[in-house]
């Protein structure tokens, strides 16, 4: 039995590859199969996705016409230089994803088309490997992680941007050429009636990617430069934007009024059911257009939500569709965290710290509920 790996590595290159350029179509890409031995595979489960996930309508028809995959042709916005300088020279990635077949992840997967972005995210509290990357949707469901002999290579940045290079059946496949289980042949209807999927994702894991991150209603502190003295608050800005060039750190580009702006940086753990916990990690200097974007509910009480979807779209290469999705479950994210107390950790402002004065004005949905403001 053998793992043709290499037939999936090398067969999609040609189709998500363009995602990261200029172009804005797709062309229509078969999906080749992946090979595996009987007993590399899992039992699969069954899931619901709903349909806006897909590029476009469920395989039907046959069982074979399913190995045809394809991604509309939608526009996708051109990056500015700077992106698009930061995309080119960025190394790419291909990666297996694995544990597709747990936690019903099956017929997510199955839905998935060459073409759709994911979204990387390190798990540093995960308790079986605090290395572990996990590979997400852009609506928030986990499809799998990255495995973990390639943990290591994604590793800069806490979120990666993604991009599904192949999809299809698992072929069981012997060395002579033709199927074959074993020796007795048990277990290999069982095996063909699964239809394992598999999934294989192109990342480029040292280019930043483009996030939303809402604090919590619930959180006490959340306006460093409300609540941090204005002389400590411009000394702590004008060191992070110095050691950024006065560029943005994510798209590389420049404001027309001011070249960048001062943003916080958490990271928000669920330690327990009974314990969560909000880490201030840092200061990253953004354009003014990626700052919107990072406080999305305060532009949508304020009506510039095609602003932020337009960003998303050019830094990211989403499609509008995609930014949209991503859009609904960082604004769903953000209820549910609401729910729950937050301990806070600024430790790494040191000294600064202990010259905070809570009380400072949220930085999130000043006017109201963003639900109720209309973000469909």
């Amino acid at each position: 039995m053998q793992r043709c790996v290499g037939k999936v590595t090398m067969g999609a290159l040609r189709g998500p590859g363009r995602r990261w350029g200029t172009r804005l179509g797709w062309r229509k890409t078969v999906v080749p199969c992946l090979c595996l031995s009987p007993s590399s595979s899992s039992s699969s489960s069954s899931s619901r996705l709903s349909s806006s996930l897909s590029a476009g309508p469920s395989p039907a028809g046959k069982p074979g016409d399913e190995l045809e995959r394809t991604t509309f042709n939608v526009p996708r916005l051109t990056a500015y230089k700077p992106r698009r300088e930061m995309i080119q020279a960025a190394r790419t990635l291909s990666i297996n994803v694995a544990g597709v077949s747990f936690e019903q992840r099956q017929d997510l997967v199955k839905m998935m088309r060459v073409g759709n972005a994911v979204l990387l995210e390190q798990e540093p509290l995960n308790r079986f490997d605090p290395l572990a990357v996990a590979v997400y949707t852009l609506s928030g469901e986990k499809l799998g992680y990255v495995p973990r002999t390639m943990t290591h290579l994604l590793r800069q940045q806490r979120y990666a941007l993604g991009v599904v290079e192949s999809v299809g059946p698992v072929a069981l496949e012997s060395e002579g050429g033709g199927l074959e289980g074993p020796e007795d042949n048990t277990g290999l209807e069982e095996m063909e009636s699964e239809n394992l999927w598999y999934l294989c994702v192109t990342v480029k894991p040292s280019l930043p990617a483009l996030t939303i991150d809402l604090v919590p209603k619930s959180v006490r502190r959340t306006n460093m430069k409300a609540e941090l003295p204005v002389e400590v608050w411009d000394e702590l800005r004008t060191d992070v934007y110095e050691k950024a060039g006065y560029r943005c750190e994510v798209c590389g580009d420049q404001g027309d009024k001011w070249p960048v702006e001062c943003q916080e940086e958490y990271h928000y753990d669920v330690e327990s059911l009974s314990r969560h916990r909000q880490t201030l990690k840092g200061f990253v200097a953004l354009c003014p257009a990626c700052h919107k974007v990072k406080h999305a509910g305060r532009c949508i009480l304020s009506g510039e939500l095609k602003l932020v979807t337009q960003q998303l779209m050019r830094v990211n290469r989403w499609t509008h569709l995609e930014s949209q999705m991503y859009l609904q479950k960082a604004v769903s994210q953000w209820q549910e965290r609401s729910l729950v107390e937050w301990d806070q950790d600024v430790s790494v402002l040191g000294p600064r710290a202990d010259l905070l004065t809570p009380g400072g004005k949220s930085q999130e949905w000043e006017g109201g509920d963003p639900i109720q403001s209309g973000t469909q």
